[in-house]
């Protein structure tokens, strides 16, 4: 006989607010960058011993999917209407 559980939700209150998690995002990323400090880096080339580079690289490609998703969505989307005039 098959289990007739139901997945369940923990409720609201205990999940972890979202200024929560943010905040621990940013502790993460100041103590990664202050490592960053401290490490020796061993790049293949010069601009990659810049300090926060790939950092930058990283936001930037981040940035880039995303204006990318919006211009393929207003390409590709279709009106809210489409459905309706069939």
């Amino acid at each position: 006989m098959p289990d007739k559980r139901q997945f369940r939700l923990p409720p609201q209150e205990a999940l972890p607010s979202l200024q929560t998690v943010i905040t621990w995002l940013a502790v993460v990323i100041a103590l990664l960058l202050v490592i960053e400090l401290f490490a020796g880096k061993h790049g293949k080339f010069a601009i990659g011993d810049i300090w926060g580079f790939y950092a930058v690289v990283s936001a930037a490609s981040c940035l880039l999917v995303v204006i990318a998703g919006r211009v393929i969505r207003a390409l590709f989307s279709k009106p809210n209407d489409y459905y309706d005039n069939a």
